[in-house]
């Protein structure tokens, strides 16, 4: 506000002519300050509003800010008779307004720079350093990135700057699952630890190498995304360095159970599980080993630029072999004259060393004058049902022929009569 009236620097000036005295500021006639209220040393006249300036005793009328007493602003000492301001230490008069150059974004380094935020509703506009220089802080949920504020949410893919710390947790190989703290300089060791961390904060995992433990995530772990394709010295991202998960050992090379809410996912990774043993079983085994890559069990699991590779099965049980038919040749047919049977022939070159002997054929029981059928055969070891394509019973004459051979050994064992099943454990044979 601009004062109402002059005051000065404890003088009176009086002006006196004509044999009269005319006195200004509260003066008498003979030039003595009589008003101490309005004449005073260059104070505000009492808490009225008005300003004050202590300046020069002319009555300098350039803008000034309001006085102590007032509730006014900053206060300004006049300038040297030319109506400019001077500000408190610290502060420069920018267009009759004391400002601070060094941190104020609408004038920074000098009056009217104002600095741009480069981001509308996502950055906000600062001031600072030696000399002023512009810069901007983004917003919550925001980062800074070559010039930029962008999402904390974005894939390492295609922003190089969210990998980093406080965005996410580090795991690597050569890290340590006790005495890392989850840190690119000191990341952890296994992807388990890391995400176990991560779910309670920011649920990002940063992940770099070759890992040759299996993974096991569950239920805890639910709502975390894992990255890949990480450089393990500079973190930086590549699509052609991809993070593995290679077990040394038999099994799975990433089980997830309970992770079904919001699921978890694996970006750049793959997955390679060891092959089954590659000995077949024992014969009377019902089942053989699988290589499974990446079992999940009640779980959402998502894979983006992933490979999952499962290794051999393991063989089936040989089936057994069969050995050459060994029952006993059915007899003969009776003759139809008077004369006895031949005795059915003899066979020792059965492939597993037993022998069969056709029986004899049939004849005529003068006793009791009835015709007889040829005999069974008889074989070694012997069988209970007769063999249907048995030696024929021989006649005085002739052998009988020789048993008719077994099927060939078997190749293959039995195949499955039903299919199998993944339970919650694994896979569950039929």
């Amino acid at each position: 506000m601009r004062a109402n009236h002059f005051v000065t620097l404890g003088l009176c000036v009086g002006i006196v002519g004509l044999g009269s005295a005319v006195a200004s500021c509260g003066t008498d006639t003979s030039g003595t300050c009589t008003d101490t209220n309005s004449c005073g040393p260059g104070t505000d006249g009492g808490a009225d509003g008005d300003d004050v300036n202590l300046g020069d005793a002319m009555g300098d009328t350039g803008p000034t800010e309001d006085g102590p007493n007032d509730g006014g602003g900053d206060v300004k000492t006049d300038g040297p008779n030319d109506g400019s301001e001077m500000c408190e230490a610290g502060l420069h008069d920018c267009n009759g307004k004391c400002v601070n150059e060094g941190n104020d974004p609408n004038n920074c380094g000098a009056c009217g720079k104002v600095c741009p935020a480069p981001d509308a509703g996502m950055a906000t506009a600062s001031c600072g350093g030696s000399p002023p220089t512009c810069g901007f802080m983004c917003a919550s949920g925001y980062h800074s990135c070559n010039g930029k504020c962008l999402s904390d949410g974005d894939d390492p893919s295609s922003d190089p700057c969210v990998v980093a710390d406080g965005l996410g947790i580090f795991v690597s190989p050569s890290g340590n699952d006790s005495s890392g703290n989850g840190s690119k300089a000191l990341p952890y060791a296994s992807i388990a630890k890391a995400a176990s961390i991560a779910a309670t904060g920011k649920k990002r995992v940063y992940a770099c190498g070759t890992f040759t433990s299996a993974v096991a995530l569950t239920s805890s772990d639910d709502g975390v995304t894992i990255y890949g394709g990480l450089d393990c010295t500079t973190w930086v991202y590549s699509a052609s360095m991809p993070t593995t998960v290679a077990p040394s050992a038999a099994g799975y090379a990433l089980q997830v159970t309970g992770a079904g809410t919001t699921g978890v996912t694996f970006e750049d990774f793959v997955f390679t599980a060891q092959s089954a043993p590659q000995t077949p079983p024992a014969n009377t085994s019902t089942s053989a080993s699988s290589s499974v890559a990446v079992f999940a069990s009640g779980s959402k699991v998502s894979f983006t630029r992933a490979t999952i590779d499962a290794g051999s099965g393991q063989p089936g049980a040989g089936g057994t072999t069969a050995a050459n038919w060994s029952g006993a040749a059915a007899g003969g047919s009776a003759p139809q004259v008077v004369t006895a049977g031949g005795a059915g022939g003899h066979n020792t070159s059965c492939s597993d060393a037993s022998t069969s002997t056709g029986g004899n054929g049939g004849g005529f029981d003068a006793v009791n004058m009835v015709w007889e059928p040829g005999q069974n055969g008889v074989s070694t070891p012997s069988v209970p049902a007769p063999n249907a394509n048995g030696g024929n019973g021989g006649n005085s004459c002739t052998s009988g022929t020789v048993g008719a051979d077994g099927p060939a050994a078997s190749q293959f064992g039995t195949g499955a009569t039903t299919s199998g099943s993944v339970g919650s454990s694994g896979w569950v044979v039929g």
